[in-house]
């Protein structure tokens, strides 16, 4: 018994489905990176919007009502505050290509001093800038890790639907296995 086909028409059918799989396997890692990247700018954009307003009403946090300010920005941004007086150094150096780019991205907007860290114990990213003549350690919550039991599943569900691959009982189950997902993380 052999799996090769006999038939010239066989042959044709498995090169095409070979193809076909190849392609969609292609499409499934080319979207998880255009999707990844895509979020680390969206993520670096946000930041740096934040922490030019953050700076802005920094720079006016000067004198007796100086921790109250910090207190109130804490609370409208949801961030930590902490300035540098208090804590010369946070956390560790950021490692990896994503936050080394951000911290890249940070400091052409923000300026040379702007230096990011990471707190693993309370899961924020921490960013050291100049407001006025005080430094500040602002800090932001980690953005959540994705579940790993929604890649490629998920993924793969998607291109199925989108590309009209599949049978309408391929898209049921696909659409019933999605909803049971999210119940079972409504419940977690």
């Amino acid at each position: 018994m052999t799996l090769w086909p006999r038939s010239l028409f066989g042959r044709l059918v498995l090169l095409l489905v070979i193809v076909v799989t190849l392609v969609a396997l292609t499409t499934l890692v080319l979207f998880k990176q255009d999707r990844a990247e895509l979020i680390a700018r969206q993520f670096g954009d946000t930041k740096v919007l934040e922490l030019r307003a953050l700076r802005a009403a920094l720079e006016n946090a000067e004198g007796e009502r100086r921790r109250e300010t910090l207190g109130r920005l804490s609370r409208e941004y949801g961030v930590r505050i902490v300035a540098e007086t208090d804590r010369p150094v946070i956390g560790v150096p950021v490692g990896g290509s994503v936050m080394t780019d951000l911290q890249t991205r940070l400091r052409e907007a923000l300026g040379p001093d702007t230096d990011v860290r990471i707190a693993p114990r309370s899961q924020q990213l921490f960013v050291h800038l100049k407001a006025g003549n005080q430094g500040y350690w602002i800090g932001f919550p980690l953005p959540p890790r994705r579940d790993s039991e929604e890649w490629p599943t998920r993924a793969l569900y998607d291109l199925m639907i989108n590309s009209k691959f599949g049978d309408e009982r391929v898209i049921d189950a696909i659409v019933q296995h999605v909803a049971a997902m999210e119940r079972r993380h409504v419940h977690a």
